[in-house]
Formats: C-alpha cells, sequence, structure tokens
C-alpha cells in the first residue's frame, strides 16, 4: 500500500510551475491527497493509503503529511529532488492520480478548500 507521502510527491511530480503558472503548497496538496483517497474508496474500492484524515479549520488534513510540509507555510513545496519511486504505483493508482490532478490541479488552494 501507498503512504500520503506517495500520494504528494506524485502530485508534486505533476506540478509543472513554469507551465501551470501555479505552485502546490501545503493546503493544496491536503486537498489533493484527500480527493485522490476519496475517489479511491469511491471507485476502486479500496484506500490508497492507510493515514488517517482530519477535519481541520481550513478542510481535510493528514496530519503526519502536513507536519512533513509545514515549514514552508502557505509557500510552494519543493517539486524537484523528490526521491520518488514510481514502480510502487500500479497502473490503476497512476490513472487515478492523473485523473484527479487532471480535474483539480488547476485550482488554487482555496478554491479546492
Amino acid at each position: 500500500m501507498l503512504t500520503c507521502f506517495d500520494v504528494a510527491k506524485y502530485f508534486l511530480s505533476l506540478c509543472n510551475d513554469e507551465e501551470s503558472g501555479d505552485l502546490i503548497s501545503n493546503l493544496k496538496i491536503q486537498k489533493l491527497v484527500y480527493y485522490a483517497q476519496g475517489f479511491s474508496l469511491a471507485i476502486n474500492n479500496k484506500p490508497l493509503f492507510k493515514e488517517k484524515i482530519q477535519a481541520w479549520t481550513h478542510g481535510p488534513v493528514v496530519p503526519e503529511l502536513y507536519n512533513k510540509y509545514k515549514d514552508y507555510g502557505s509557500g510552494a513545496l519543493p517539486t524537484t529532488n523528490l526521491d520518488i519511486d514510481f514502480d510502487k504505483f500500479s497502473d490503476e493508482d497512476k490513472e487515478l492520480l492523473d485523473d484527479v490532478y487532471d480535474v483539480y490541479g488547476q485550482f488554487s488552494a482555496w478554491k479546492l478548500r
């Protein structure tokens, strides 16, 4: 099973700030990871990751993931040197994550909120 960190890194690897003009903040990555988990449960009948999601003031948050990126504040998360193992992801997982990013990655963190 993947972790919330694997899913977040996958989304960060898709982010091309030169092309999209948008960067991924901690708030935005939380929402993308949440949507991915929800769609995986709804479509594939299985969770992508085991970490718990909590309801916070600005929406759903995976506390472990928040803590990893909290030092960036509301700024952009790094999208290089991610140390991501794409072999961990099944084709089904990649397709789902690509679809989530294609639909929701275009929106700002506050719109996703």
